[in-house]
């Protein structure tokens, strides 16, 4: 089964680029040069999926978050742009799961409004650093995730992002106007915390027991 999930994955995350732009721009947009890259991670990703503890229900959902933020990650790589189709199918497709397996829905729809909404916030203090694809796949991506994940997810990349930023600038790399893609350290955040979220919330608020 794991090596079934590395081959899957890997071949997901190869062809994601292209159909994803094929889909959701309408032509072959994304870019050759991600694709082996988009294999290991998609590779990765669906093997560590297997290897979770997670319930039947809660993999099948796993399993879309990670075709989600792929296919986000590869258009916003190779177009700059997260489709509005791709967040709203996303979000349509975790309510459907979420409702057809009997779980609730108020708190994912709450966990969707704040995911969306603290990038809001992040984009009214920066003015403008953060997209509206941003805010929208953050805010679909909290219909999978829930609360507290969708909290420790937008943390996480956040701490990404600013990371990968400060050391573009140090390596003079990029200049403090030049726009960086966001859905990277979003799909990053989002993931680990899906695997691993409830964890790392238990061993943060030990710190302050």
């Amino acid at each position: 089964m794991e090596w079934l999930a590395l081959f899957v994955g890997g071949l997901v995350g190869w062809w994601i680029p292209g159909v994803s732009g094929r889909i959701f721009l309408s032509g072959p947009q994304g870019k050759r040069g991600i694709q082996p890259a988009m294999a290991v991670v998609g590779a990765g990703g669906f093997h560590l999926l297997v290897l979770s503890s997670l319930t039947l229900g809660e993999q099948i959902i796993g399993g879309l978050l990670l075709l989600f933020l792929l296919a986000a990650v590869a258009l916003d790589l190779s177009c700059r742009l997260i489709p509005n189709r791709l967040n709203g199918m996303a979000a349509l497709g975790f309510l459907l799961v979420r409702l057809l397996s009997g779980q609730e829905v108020l708190s994912p729809l709450g966990a969707g409004l704040f995911g969306g909404g603290i990038l809001l916030a992040i984009s009214l203090l920066s003015r403008g650093g953060v997209g509206g694809g941003d805010m929208k796949m953050a805010a679909a991506a909290g219909l999978a995730l829930g609360w507290p994940k969708v909290a420790t997810g937008v943390g996480l990349a956040v701490l990404s992002g600013g990371l990968w930023a400060s050391f573009l600038l140090m390596t003079g790399k990029v200049d403090r106007k030049t726009p960086l893609p966001f859905a990277p350290h979003l799909a990053i955040g989002f993931y680990v915390s899906w695997l691993w979220g409830e964890i790392l919330v238990r061993k943060y608020l030990s710190l302050y027991s």
